[in-house]
Protein backbone atom coordinates (compact mmCIF):
# COMPACT_ATOMS: atom_id res chain seq x y z
CA UNK A 1 0.00 0.00 0.00
CA UNK A 2 1.33 3.38 -1.14
CA UNK A 3 -0.81 6.86 0.37
CA UNK A 4 0.77 10.15 -0.09
CA UNK A 5 -0.84 13.18 1.97
CA UNK A 6 0.00 15.29 -0.45
CA UNK A 7 -0.59 17.11 -3.99
CA UNK A 8 0.14 15.06 -7.09
CA UNK A 9 0.24 18.25 -8.95
CA UNK A 10 1.92 20.58 -6.72
CA UNK A 11 5.52 20.32 -8.11
CA UNK A 12 7.53 20.92 -5.20
CA UNK A 13 5.28 18.46 -3.06
CA UNK A 14 6.75 15.65 -0.98
CA UNK A 15 5.60 12.44 -1.97
CA UNK A 16 7.79 9.76 -0.91
CA UNK A 17 5.46 6.63 -1.00
CA UNK A 18 4.96 7.69 -4.91
CA UNK A 19 8.31 7.43 -5.14
CA UNK A 20 8.97 4.50 -2.87
CA UNK A 21 6.10 2.88 -5.44
CA UNK A 22 8.44 3.48 -8.68
CA UNK A 23 11.87 2.54 -6.77
CA UNK A 24 9.86 -0.83 -5.87
CA UNK A 25 9.05 -1.46 -9.95
CA UNK A 26 12.44 -0.91 -11.02
CA UNK A 27 13.83 -3.16 -8.09
CA UNK A 28 11.06 -5.88 -9.18
CA UNK A 29 9.54 -6.18 -5.57
CA UNK A 30 5.92 -5.12 -7.16
CA UNK A 31 4.87 -6.51 -10.70
CA UNK A 32 2.53 -3.32 -11.11
CA UNK A 33 0.49 -0.45 -9.36
CA UNK A 34 -2.89 -0.18 -9.25
CA UNK A 35 -5.20 2.54 -8.04
CA UNK A 36 -8.59 4.27 -7.58
CA UNK A 37 -8.40 6.96 -10.14
CA UNK A 38 -5.52 7.68 -12.55
CA UNK A 39 -5.66 11.47 -10.99
CA UNK A 40 -4.64 10.01 -7.31
CA UNK A 41 -1.55 8.56 -9.14
CA UNK A 42 -0.16 11.78 -11.08
CA UNK A 43 -1.79 15.33 -12.11
CA UNK A 44 0.99 16.66 -13.97
CA UNK A 45 1.48 15.23 -17.69
CA UNK A 46 5.82 15.30 -16.88
CA UNK A 47 5.34 13.52 -13.77
CA UNK A 48 3.13 10.87 -16.07
CA UNK A 49 5.87 10.48 -17.88
CA UNK A 50 8.39 9.08 -15.58
CA UNK A 51 5.79 6.57 -14.43
CA UNK A 52 5.33 5.58 -18.15
CA UNK A 53 9.19 5.21 -18.50
CA UNK A 54 8.93 3.12 -14.96
CA UNK A 55 6.56 0.64 -16.43
CA UNK A 56 7.88 0.46 -19.37
CA UNK A 57 11.84 -0.37 -18.16
CA UNK A 58 10.25 -2.99 -15.34
CA UNK A 59 7.90 -4.62 -17.56
CA UNK A 60 5.18 -3.33 -15.04
CA UNK A 61 1.38 -2.93 -15.32
CA UNK A 62 -0.85 -0.14 -14.33
CA UNK A 63 -4.28 -0.58 -13.29
CA UNK A 64 -7.58 2.00 -12.65
CA UNK A 65 -10.43 0.65 -11.20
CA UNK A 66 -12.93 3.63 -11.90
CA UNK A 67 -11.82 4.14 -15.69
CA UNK A 68 -11.41 0.28 -16.46
CA UNK A 69 -7.61 0.83 -17.74
CA UNK A 70 -5.82 -2.08 -17.25
CA UNK A 71 -1.76 -1.27 -19.19
CA UNK A 72 -1.64 -5.66 -19.28
CA UNK A 73 -4.53 -6.32 -21.52
CA UNK A 74 -2.93 -6.59 -25.20
CA UNK A 75 -6.06 -5.47 -26.75
CA UNK A 76 -6.32 -2.61 -25.57
CA UNK A 77 -3.02 -1.38 -25.26
CA UNK A 78 -3.07 1.74 -27.87
CA UNK A 79 -6.47 2.74 -26.79
CA UNK A 80 -5.63 2.57 -22.95
CA UNK A 81 -2.11 4.63 -23.71
CA UNK A 82 -4.68 7.45 -25.46
CA UNK A 83 -7.19 7.32 -22.99
CA UNK A 84 -4.21 7.76 -19.57
CA UNK A 85 -2.59 10.85 -22.00
CA UNK A 86 -6.37 12.21 -21.74
CA UNK A 87 -7.09 11.53 -18.37
CA UNK A 88 -3.86 13.17 -16.69
CA UNK A 89 -3.63 15.93 -18.78
CA UNK A 90 -6.92 16.55 -17.90
CA UNK A 91 -6.29 16.26 -14.37
CA UNK A 92 -3.71 18.79 -15.39
CA UNK A 93 -6.32 21.29 -16.52
CA UNK A 94 -8.87 20.43 -13.70
CA UNK A 95 -6.42 21.47 -11.20
CA UNK A 96 -4.93 24.45 -13.02
CA UNK A 97 -8.16 25.61 -13.38
CA UNK A 98 -9.10 25.21 -9.20
CA UNK A 99 -5.87 26.96 -8.54
CA UNK A 100 -7.04 30.06 -10.37
CA UNK A 101 -10.44 29.82 -8.53
CA UNK A 102 -8.59 29.58 -5.52
CA UNK A 103 -6.76 32.80 -6.25
CA UNK A 104 -9.54 34.57 -7.24
CA UNK A 105 -11.49 33.72 -4.03
CA UNK A 106 -9.09 35.03 -2.56
CA UNK A 107 -8.79 38.17 -3.98
CA UNK A 108 -12.41 38.84 -3.41
CA UNK A 109 -12.16 37.39 0.55
CA UNK A 110 -9.17 40.30 0.54
CA UNK A 111 -11.61 42.78 -0.97
CA UNK A 112 -14.44 42.16 1.07
CA UNK A 113 -12.18 42.92 4.18
CA UNK A 114 -12.21 39.25 5.24
CA UNK A 115 -9.09 37.28 6.72
CA UNK A 116 -8.11 34.13 5.21
CA UNK A 117 -8.69 32.25 8.36
CA UNK A 118 -7.24 28.89 9.32
CA UNK A 119 -3.54 28.56 10.96
CA UNK A 120 -3.16 29.20 14.78
CA UNK A 121 -4.54 31.83 16.69
CA UNK A 122 -2.43 35.40 15.68
CA UNK A 123 -1.29 36.72 18.95
CA UNK A 124 -3.22 39.67 20.72
CA UNK A 125 -6.76 38.61 18.75
CA UNK A 126 -9.03 35.46 19.04
CA UNK A 127 -9.24 32.74 16.92
CA UNK A 128 -11.74 33.99 14.86
CA UNK A 129 -10.01 37.66 14.64
CA UNK A 130 -13.21 39.37 15.77
CA UNK A 131 -12.18 40.02 19.59
CA UNK A 132 -8.57 41.62 21.24
CA UNK A 133 -7.12 39.44 24.57
CA UNK A 134 -6.41 42.25 26.53
CA UNK A 135 -3.09 40.96 28.07
CA UNK A 136 -1.71 40.39 24.70
CA UNK A 137 -3.06 43.45 23.11
CA UNK A 138 -1.12 45.73 25.71
CA UNK A 139 1.91 43.67 25.31
CA UNK A 140 1.76 44.69 21.81
CA UNK A 141 1.33 48.42 22.75
CA UNK A 142 3.71 48.42 24.95
CA UNK A 143 6.46 46.58 23.10
CA UNK A 144 5.93 49.43 20.32
CA UNK A 145 5.97 52.18 22.40
CA UNK A 146 9.50 51.02 23.75
CA UNK A 147 10.89 50.19 20.21
CA UNK A 148 9.45 54.02 18.97
CA UNK A 149 11.37 55.12 22.41
CA UNK A 150 14.60 53.42 21.10
CA UNK A 151 14.87 50.54 22.85
CA UNK A 152 15.96 47.29 21.06
CA UNK A 153 13.77 44.76 19.89
CA UNK A 154 16.21 41.87 21.39
CA UNK A 155 15.83 43.93 24.87
CA UNK A 156 11.78 43.61 24.53
CA UNK A 157 12.33 39.85 24.10
CA UNK A 158 14.81 38.97 26.73
CA UNK A 159 11.86 41.01 29.28
CA UNK A 160 8.94 39.13 27.65
CA UNK A 161 10.51 35.64 27.93
CA UNK A 162 11.11 36.18 31.54
CA UNK A 163 8.01 38.72 32.70
CA UNK A 164 5.58 38.52 29.96
CA UNK A 165 3.08 37.01 27.86
CA UNK A 166 3.53 33.41 26.22
CA UNK A 167 3.88 33.36 22.07
CA UNK A 168 0.94 31.51 20.75
CA UNK A 169 3.19 28.51 19.50
CA UNK A 170 6.81 29.43 19.92
CA UNK A 171 8.22 27.48 23.30
CA UNK A 172 9.62 31.67 23.72
CA UNK A 173 10.29 34.52 21.76
CA UNK A 174 12.85 35.24 19.78
CA UNK A 175 13.81 38.73 17.83
CA UNK A 176 12.86 37.31 14.39
CA UNK A 177 8.67 36.20 15.94
CA UNK A 178 8.54 39.47 18.30
CA UNK A 179 9.25 41.77 14.95
CA UNK A 180 7.35 39.54 12.36
CA UNK A 181 4.56 40.20 14.87
CA UNK A 182 5.04 43.71 14.78
CA UNK A 183 4.76 44.15 11.07
CA UNK A 184 1.27 42.53 10.52
CA UNK A 185 -1.12 44.61 9.24
CA UNK A 186 -4.10 43.24 11.18
CA UNK A 187 -2.70 45.01 14.12
CA UNK A 188 -4.38 47.82 12.38
CA UNK A 189 -7.07 46.05 11.11
CA UNK A 190 -5.63 45.46 7.73
CA UNK A 191 -4.96 42.34 5.58
CA UNK A 192 -1.76 42.40 2.81
CA UNK A 193 -3.08 40.53 0.15
CA UNK A 194 -0.31 41.05 -3.51
CA UNK A 195 1.45 43.56 -1.90
CA UNK A 196 -2.10 45.89 -1.26
CA UNK A 197 -3.59 46.46 2.30
CA UNK A 198 -7.28 45.48 2.18
CA UNK A 199 -9.26 46.99 5.84
CA UNK A 200 -10.84 43.73 7.70
CA UNK A 201 -14.39 43.86 8.26
CA UNK A 202 -14.97 43.39 12.12
CA UNK A 203 -11.76 42.95 13.81
CA UNK A 204 -10.50 45.20 15.81
CA UNK A 205 -7.21 47.44 16.23
CA UNK A 206 -4.69 47.07 18.42
CA UNK A 207 -2.18 49.82 17.12
CA UNK A 208 -3.03 53.28 15.70
CA UNK A 209 -2.55 53.03 11.52
CA UNK A 210 0.14 56.30 12.78
CA UNK A 211 1.94 54.06 15.51
CA UNK A 212 1.75 50.79 13.35
CA UNK A 213 3.55 52.50 10.39
CA UNK A 214 6.01 54.61 12.42
CA UNK A 215 7.36 51.00 14.30
CA UNK A 216 7.46 49.40 10.60
CA UNK A 217 9.96 52.53 9.86
CA UNK A 218 11.72 51.98 12.85
CA UNK A 219 12.28 48.27 12.46
CA UNK A 220 13.08 48.73 8.80
CA UNK A 221 16.05 51.10 9.62
CA UNK A 222 19.52 49.48 9.75
CA UNK A 223 20.59 47.90 12.64
CA UNK A 224 23.82 50.19 14.60
CA UNK A 225 26.10 47.90 13.60
CA UNK A 226 25.02 45.63 10.81
CA UNK A 227 26.85 44.85 7.89
CA UNK A 228 31.13 43.83 7.58
CA UNK A 229 32.65 47.13 7.10
CA UNK A 230 31.76 48.39 10.42
CA UNK A 231 33.13 45.12 11.47
CA UNK A 232 36.45 45.88 9.84
CA UNK A 233 39.93 46.74 11.31
CA UNK A 234 42.33 48.79 9.67
CA UNK A 235 43.85 46.09 7.34
CA UNK A 236 40.84 43.33 7.04
CA UNK A 237 40.48 42.01 3.51
CA UNK A 238 43.23 44.78 2.44
CA UNK A 239 46.72 43.27 3.86
CA UNK A 240 47.94 40.16 2.79
CA UNK A 241 48.94 36.55 3.94
CA UNK A 242 53.26 36.39 3.17
CA UNK A 243 53.07 32.90 2.78
CA UNK A 244 49.53 32.10 0.14
CA UNK A 245 48.91 36.00 -0.56
CA UNK A 246 45.16 35.57 0.23
CA UNK A 247 43.48 38.35 1.84
CA UNK A 248 43.56 38.10 5.91
CA UNK A 249 40.51 38.72 7.72
CA UNK A 250 40.46 40.60 11.38
CA UNK A 251 37.05 42.08 13.17
CA UNK A 252 34.99 41.07 16.07
CA UNK A 253 34.47 37.70 14.94
CA UNK A 254 38.46 36.75 14.89
CA UNK A 255 39.89 34.75 17.90
CA UNK A 256 42.46 37.19 20.12
CA UNK A 257 45.30 36.34 21.93
CA UNK A 258 45.99 37.43 25.13
CA UNK A 259 43.12 40.17 24.77
CA UNK A 260 44.86 41.24 21.86
CA UNK A 261 43.47 41.49 18.23
CA UNK A 262 44.38 38.95 15.10
CA UNK A 263 45.07 39.43 11.96
CA UNK A 264 44.61 35.74 10.55
CA UNK A 265 44.75 33.78 7.23
CA UNK A 266 41.33 32.25 6.20
CA UNK A 267 41.22 28.27 6.94
CA UNK A 268 41.64 26.19 4.17
CA UNK A 269 38.46 24.62 4.29
CA UNK A 270 37.11 28.07 2.85
CA UNK A 271 38.50 26.58 -0.79
CA UNK A 272 39.79 30.01 -1.41
CA UNK A 273 43.55 29.31 -1.81
CA UNK A 274 44.60 30.26 1.72
CA UNK A 275 47.18 28.43 4.03
CA UNK A 276 45.27 28.85 7.27
CA UNK A 277 48.96 29.48 9.27
CA UNK A 278 49.40 32.88 9.91
CA UNK A 279 47.85 34.66 12.62
CA UNK A 280 49.80 37.92 14.09
CA UNK A 281 48.49 40.71 16.08
CA UNK A 282 46.50 43.66 14.25
CA UNK A 283 47.88 46.53 16.77
CA UNK A 284 51.52 46.45 15.61
CA UNK A 285 50.56 45.91 12.03
CA UNK A 286 47.96 48.37 11.88
CA UNK A 287 51.02 51.37 13.49
CA UNK A 288 53.81 49.95 10.98
CA UNK A 289 51.18 50.67 8.27
CA UNK A 290 49.61 53.47 9.59
CA UNK A 291 53.21 55.47 9.97
CA UNK A 292 54.76 54.84 5.82
CA UNK A 293 50.87 55.87 4.61
CA UNK A 294 51.29 58.74 6.57
CA UNK A 295 54.66 59.57 5.28
CA UNK A 296 53.79 59.05 2.12
CA UNK A 297 50.42 61.22 2.22
CA UNK A 298 52.85 64.02 3.47
CA UNK A 299 54.92 63.97 0.25
CA UNK A 300 52.06 66.18 -1.56
CA UNK A 301 53.64 65.29 -4.84
CA UNK A 302 52.90 61.12 -4.55
CA UNK A 303 49.21 62.46 -3.97
CA UNK A 304 49.39 64.60 -7.03
CA UNK A 305 51.06 61.86 -8.86
CA UNK A 306 48.46 59.81 -7.92
CA UNK A 307 45.37 62.17 -8.84
CA UNK A 308 47.06 61.85 -12.43
CA UNK A 309 46.72 58.28 -12.65
CA UNK A 310 42.59 58.86 -11.72
CA UNK A 311 41.84 61.54 -14.32
CA UNK A 312 39.88 61.35 -17.44
CA UNK A 313 41.08 62.04 -20.63
CA UNK A 314 43.03 60.82 -23.57
CA UNK A 315 45.11 58.35 -21.42
CA UNK A 316 41.65 56.90 -19.75
CA UNK A 317 40.52 56.11 -23.39
CA UNK A 318 43.89 54.48 -24.17
CA UNK A 319 43.73 52.62 -21.34
CA UNK A 320 40.41 51.04 -21.71
CA UNK A 321 41.39 49.93 -25.37
CA UNK A 322 44.19 48.19 -24.13
CA UNK A 323 42.25 46.57 -21.38
CA UNK A 324 39.72 45.33 -24.24
CA UNK A 325 42.76 43.93 -26.41
CA UNK A 326 44.08 42.23 -23.10
CA UNK A 327 40.75 40.45 -22.91
CA UNK A 328 40.73 38.86 -26.31
CA UNK A 329 44.09 37.95 -25.91
CA UNK A 330 43.04 35.88 -23.21
CA UNK A 331 40.77 34.55 -24.97
CA UNK A 332 42.90 33.39 -27.79
CA UNK A 333 45.58 32.23 -25.53
CA UNK A 334 42.51 29.68 -24.31
CA UNK A 335 41.89 28.99 -27.93
CA UNK A 336 45.78 28.18 -28.00
CA UNK A 337 45.58 25.67 -25.17
CA UNK A 338 42.86 23.93 -26.69
CA UNK A 339 43.84 23.93 -30.52
CA UNK A 340 41.20 22.50 -33.34
CA UNK A 341 42.41 19.16 -33.86
CA UNK A 342 45.88 19.31 -36.33
CA UNK A 343 46.92 22.61 -34.80
CA UNK A 344 50.01 21.78 -32.39
CA UNK A 345 48.84 22.79 -28.24
CA UNK A 346 50.49 26.07 -26.25
CA UNK A 347 52.24 24.37 -23.25
CA UNK A 348 50.65 24.66 -20.32
CA UNK A 349 53.56 26.36 -17.97
CA UNK A 350 53.88 28.53 -21.02
CA UNK A 351 50.24 29.06 -20.86
CA UNK A 352 50.37 30.45 -17.73
CA UNK A 353 53.01 32.26 -17.57
CA UNK A 354 51.47 33.95 -20.83
CA UNK A 355 48.14 34.18 -18.72
CA UNK A 356 49.59 35.82 -15.64
CA UNK A 357 51.81 38.78 -17.61
CA UNK A 358 48.36 39.69 -19.10
CA UNK A 359 46.37 39.59 -16.04
CA UNK A 360 48.80 41.60 -14.04
CA UNK A 361 48.73 44.11 -16.84
CA UNK A 362 45.30 44.38 -17.00
CA UNK A 363 44.54 44.64 -13.24
CA UNK A 364 46.90 47.23 -12.99
CA UNK A 365 44.77 49.18 -16.32
CA UNK A 366 41.60 48.51 -14.57
CA UNK A 367 42.90 49.95 -11.00
CA UNK A 368 43.90 53.08 -12.81
CA UNK A 369 40.46 53.75 -14.25
CA UNK A 370 38.88 52.71 -11.10
CA UNK A 371 37.69 56.95 -10.72
CA UNK A 372 35.15 56.49 -7.92
CA UNK A 373 33.87 59.31 -5.21
CA UNK A 374 36.41 57.93 -3.06
CA UNK A 375 39.31 59.50 -5.31
CA UNK A 376 38.02 62.71 -4.21
CA UNK A 377 39.41 61.70 -0.72
CA UNK A 378 42.54 61.81 -1.92
CA UNK A 379 42.29 66.09 -3.08
CA UNK A 380 41.10 66.56 0.38
CA UNK A 381 44.28 64.81 1.92
CA UNK A 382 46.98 67.79 0.01
CA UNK A 383 44.91 70.75 2.30
CA UNK A 384 46.20 68.91 5.21
CA UNK A 385 49.08 70.52 6.98
CA UNK A 386 48.96 67.96 10.32
CA UNK A 387 48.25 64.44 8.19
CA UNK A 388 49.35 62.53 11.07
CA UNK A 389 46.51 64.01 13.22
CA UNK A 390 43.68 63.87 10.40
CA UNK A 391 45.07 60.36 10.09
CA UNK A 392 44.30 59.66 13.84
CA UNK A 393 41.04 61.69 13.91
CA UNK A 394 39.45 60.13 10.66
CA UNK A 395 36.86 57.19 10.82
CA UNK A 396 38.49 53.92 10.09
CA UNK A 397 36.16 54.06 6.59
CA UNK A 398 38.03 56.78 5.46
CA UNK A 399 41.30 55.52 6.49
CA UNK A 400 40.38 51.65 4.54
CA UNK A 401 39.18 54.20 1.19
CA UNK A 402 42.57 56.10 1.38
CA UNK A 403 44.62 52.17 1.89
CA UNK A 404 42.81 50.68 -1.18
CA UNK A 405 43.79 54.56 -3.33
CA UNK A 406 47.03 54.57 -2.47
CA UNK A 407 48.71 50.70 -2.38
CA UNK A 408 49.13 48.52 -4.42
CA UNK A 409 50.14 45.66 -2.06
CA UNK A 410 50.39 44.95 2.02
CA UNK A 411 51.86 41.95 2.72
CA UNK A 412 52.28 40.81 6.39
CA UNK A 413 55.61 38.07 5.62
CA UNK A 414 55.08 35.05 8.50
CA UNK A 415 57.84 34.72 11.05
CA UNK A 416 60.99 33.06 10.05
CA UNK A 417 60.89 33.83 6.52
CA UNK A 418 62.47 36.60 6.62
CA UNK A 419 66.61 36.86 7.30
CA UNK A 420 66.93 38.64 10.12
CA UNK A 421 64.08 36.81 12.78
CA UNK A 422 62.61 38.82 15.96
CA UNK A 423 63.29 36.02 18.65
CA UNK A 424 60.18 35.46 20.55
CA UNK A 425 59.20 37.67 23.27
CA UNK A 426 60.78 40.68 21.85
CA UNK A 427 59.08 43.43 19.90
CA UNK A 428 57.29 43.01 16.76
CA UNK A 429 59.61 43.37 13.98
CA UNK A 430 58.62 45.89 11.38
CA UNK A 431 60.33 44.35 8.36
CA UNK A 432 57.50 41.80 7.78
CA UNK A 433 55.43 44.10 6.99
CA UNK A 434 55.62 45.02 3.05
CA UNK A 435 54.04 48.00 1.66
CA UNK A 436 53.80 48.85 -1.87
CA UNK A 437 52.56 52.03 -3.32
CA UNK A 438 50.42 52.47 -6.51
CA UNK A 439 53.54 55.23 -7.43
Amino acid sequence: MYSDIASAYAVNAKRPDFEAALDDLRAGRIDGIAVWKVDRLVRRVSRFRRVLDTLESSGGRLFSLVEGIDTADPERRFVNGLILDLLVRLAEMESESTSERLVLMAQDRARQGKHHGGGSRPFGHTMDWFALLPTEAEAIRDAARRILEGEGVYSVVQDWNEHGPRPVKAEQWSTQVLTSTLLQPRLVARRDYGGDLFDLEDVPQILDVETWERVCARLAEPKPHSGTSRTHRLLSGIAQCGRCLVPLRGGKNMPSRGGKHLYGCPPKSRGQGSCGSLSVNSDPVDEIVSERVVKWLEDKRNVTNLLKLYSHGPEAEAMTQRVAELNDSLVDLAHALKPPPGQPKMPLKLYWQMVAEVEAEREELQRRLAVTREASLLVETLSFEDMASEWTQRPNEWRRAILKLCTKRIVVEPVGKLAGVTPKGFRFDPERVRVEFVV
